[in-house]
């Protein structure tokens, strides 16, 4: 069936998709990287230099959770493209929020188990159920037209400071602290911001979406 679009209503959607959709991108991929990096360089160093743990507890834990999330992240893909994207995305935002807290008060007791077990929780539950749906979620966002533009900025936007600067972050927020409580803040902050930009950007409809090499007037669904 074909959806007539004006040229000038096309813009208007390219205009939206790359206001809601870019901005979007950019805060799931705040919340998702900063929860990430903090766990895989912060807390590292937080366990080594201030709890005086073996380096062999967090990188135990650090390999196995990213083990566990290779095995994990096809069936977060199969779990997204069957129940939808936003759901499982806003989910996992939600879950790094929760678990910001719990996962200091873990690395606190200086429990190998409890470190380990928690850290898969977050790298393989958390982290890859956000990450291997980021793909086909993002790219829904955008039309044929700024794909690749309206992905790469508003994924690397998010990326620079979530991913980035967010162990430089956590770093200056416990030096300043005294304490990780801080940095567990600022996990949930950025969670939120996460799940603000999921359910603000949607992906578009594919009938308002016109393919290359058609003529703007006219999108075939």
């Amino acid at each position: 069936m074909a959806v007539h679009i004006s040229a000038q209503g096309q813009a208007g959607v390219d205009g939206a998709v790359r206001a809601d959709g870019g901005g979007g991108v950019a805060a799931v991929r705040l919340g998702q990287n900063t929860s990430f990096y903090t766990i895989s360089v912060f807390c590292l160093s937080y366990a080594t230099t201030t709890l005086g743990m073996r380096n062999w507890v967090t990188l135990t834990a650090l390999l196995v959770g990213s083990a566990a999330a290779a095995i994990a992240s096809p069936f977060w893909g199969a779990l997204a493209d069957r129940h939808g994207y936003t759901g499982i995305m806003t989910g996992s935002l939600v879950a790094s929020a929760l678990l910001a807290f719990p996962l200091f008060m873990a690395f606190d007791s200086k429990s190998a188990l409890l470190i380990v077990v928690t850290t898969t929780v977050m790298i393989a539950g958390v982290n890859a159920s956000n990450d291997a749906i980021q793909p086909g979620y993002f790219t829904a966002m955008f039309g044929t037209r700024i794909r690749y533009s309206g992905v790469s900025i508003g994924r690397e936007g998010g990326t620079i400071i979530g991913g980035g600067l967010a162990p430089l972050i956590a770093t200056a927020l416990f030096a300043r602290a005294g304490h990780w409580w801080p940095v567990a803040g600022w996990i949930v902050l950025t969670s939120v911001a996460g799940i603000v930009g999921a359910r603000l950007a949607r992906p578009i409809p594919a009938a308002r979406e016109v393919p290359v090499g058609v003529a703007p007037t006219t999108a075939v669904r």
